[in-house]
């Protein structure tokens, strides 16, 4: 289950899907700038600050940053549950070194 929902994340959506959904976003969230400036300056400077925002999300260099990222975050994530499995294995030691028998 788990790897069907990180192969989905990992997959970008083309650059028209993206410049699109940004763009819809974008538009929803400036309503006031859209009636100040007019349609055709607000939809002009609109696709200037899509074009803006995702510079870069598809070239090489990003996609290898954002997967050796996630490479390493997995692997802190792994040593840190070895520690705290460790940890619970030192405790339960412990406490049953303190425990006098009874019977």
């Amino acid at each position: 289950m788990t790897n069907d929902k990180q192969t989905e994340a990992k997959e970008l959506p083309t650059k028209k899907e993206m410049k699109k959904t940004v763009a819809d976003k974008l538009h929803t969230a400036l309503p006031q700038m859209q009636a100040t400036l007019g349609e055709k300056k607000f939809s002009r400077r609109l696709k200037k600050a899509v074009k803006v925002l995702l510079h870069g999300i598809h070239s090489d260099d990003v996609l290898q940053k954002a997967k050796k990222k996630a490479d390493s975050n997995k692997a802190a994530g792994m040593k840190k549950q070895a520690i705290r499995k460790a940890k619970g294995a030192q405790k339960t030691k412990k406490a049953k070194a303190a425990l006098p028998e009874m019977f």
